[in-house]
């Protein structure tokens, strides 16, 4: 069954409930302190962002219990869950045995546009850290924002868009998941 996947910021204070209805699993971004999804806002990596994470999903589980329903974090450069040690330890501390919480590897949105240039490295790296705890991958691309921005807050994030349509060497993405990623673990294309 294809998961629901939820294109909002769950930290955000006027984020809607989650959407469980029928769905057996919802992916949704593991959030951000900033005012918009993919902004930079460096509360987001420090303990607030967490302690913000943790507060969310201590109010969510209950329902995910109750409906028989994985939420599955996807972690996000910008976000409180922005890289693999991020991801490791997330995953150690929240996503035990009979946990309703796991993760979704999205390697794409892992990157910011100055990593791009040696993307073999990072997407290695990425699918070495997370591929084996991850539930799902999501398979996409990104592609370099058009436009510099002002300051460290504004800068663009690469924006998602499907596999092979972005600025990633497609062969390089699945040998980094082939290479990591248990043969089993679903793999969902995002258009």
């Amino acid at each position: 069954m294809t998961p629901r996947i939820l294109e909002h910021n769950p930290l955000a204070p006027d984020a809607p409930d989650l959407p469980i209805g029928d769905a057996h699993a919802i992916v949704c971004w593991s959030g951000t302190l900033a005012d918009r999804l993919f902004d930079r806002d460096p509360r987001t990596w420090l303990p607030s962002g967490k302690a913000a994470l943790d507060a969310w999903l201590d109010r969510v589980e209950p329902t995910l219990r109750e409906s028989n329903t994985r939420l599955l974090l996807r972690p996000h450069a910008r976000h409180v869950i922005a890289d693999g040690p991020r991801a490791v330890t997330f995953h150690k501390e929240r996503c035990g045995e009979g946990s309703p919480v796991g993760l979704a590897l999205d390697l794409a949105a892992l990157f910011e546009a100055d990593m791009i240039a040696k993307q073999d490295e990072h997407l290695e790296r990425f699918a070495s850290q997370i591929g084996p705890i991850a539930s799902l991958m999501l398979l996409t691309d990104c592609e370099r924002p058009r436009s510099a921005g002002v300051g460290f807050e504004e800068t663009p994030s690469p924006r998602i868009v499907p596999l092979g349509e972005g600025d990633l060497d497609a062969a390089l993405v699945e040998s980094a998941l082939s290479s990591h990623v248990p043969a089993g673990t679903p793999r969902l294309s995002l258009a």
